[in-house]
């Protein structure tokens, strides 16, 4: 099994080149490839949380519901996030049930709604966190760190490696006694970085408000993160 999954992570790699290898030209020619990145810190951090409420009817469980997510908005906006920065558009509802040792038990109506917040000034992490736990969420779903400029870094990366396959061309056909002429082909692939989860509360996937709020002192540490291009060509030579 571990050899079919090398073979197959070794296949993956090889495709941009095995593509190209479809139409190479007739001519001399040389096939390379380019790898770069860039770093970067991230700036904003997205938030997600949930708010649940359980109740005899729908309707109560709604309104509950909508009780506290004004107030999980207020202490959004108070804690620096900005009104087209929050997504608090999808909610679902579904009966709530008590499972025991001889079937399970009717407990009312769930009703849950989530939010994603971004927060773009870094300095009012901890302000926004300790507003939020005790605003009424129910959990923390997720903390995670972006880049706005995530398009311009990706450029910017690709041109480095863009440098990189030709040089490298350069430095091969000149220890053949050949020089390098035009492309012939190009194929390019992007990586650009996972969201980066660090410190405190941002280090689980999902706590309860009151987890939350007891660790949110531990703030948020932040690294620069790596964003990553390659690009594999085929020149002729001369």
């Amino acid at each position: 099994m571990k050899n079919a999954f090398r073979l197959l992570l070794a296949a993956l790699f090889l495709l941009p080149l095995f593509a190209l290898a479809n139409g190479l030209p007739d001519a001399r020619h040389i096939q390379v490839s380019g790898t770069a990145y860039v770093e970067a810190l991230p700036d904003y951090v997205e938030i997600s949380l949930s708010i649940s409420e359980t109740a005899s009817t729908l309707e109560e469980a709604r309104k509950a519901v909508d009780v506290r997510t004004r107030s999980v908005l207020e202490a959004a906006a108070s804690g620096g996030v900005l009104e087209e920065d929050i997504d608090a558009s999808l909610i679902s509802a579904q009966p709530e049930y008590e499972y025991a040792n001889r079937g399970r038990v009717y407990k009312g109506e769930r009703v849950n709604r989530s939010v994603t917040l971004r927060l773009r000034d870094l300095e009012r992490y901890s302000e926004l966190v300790q507003k939020l736990t005790g605003s009424g969420i129910t959990r923390l779903e997720g903390i995670s760190l972006h880049h706005s400029k995530i398009s311009e870094l990706k450029s910017e990366a690709m041109k480095l490696a863009i440098a990189d396959a030709k040089t490298r061309a350069e430095i091969i056909a000149a220890e053949f006694g050949a020089s390098v002429g035009a492309v012939y082909g190009i194929s390019a692939q992007a990586s650009g970085p996972s969201p980066v989860f660090r410190g405190g509360i941002a280090g689980a996937a999902a706590m309860s408000a009151e987890s939350a709020q007891a660790d949110q002192g531990a703030g948020l540490k932040i690294a620069k993160q790596k964003i990553h291009q390659s690009i594999y060509a085929v020149f002729t030579l001369n």
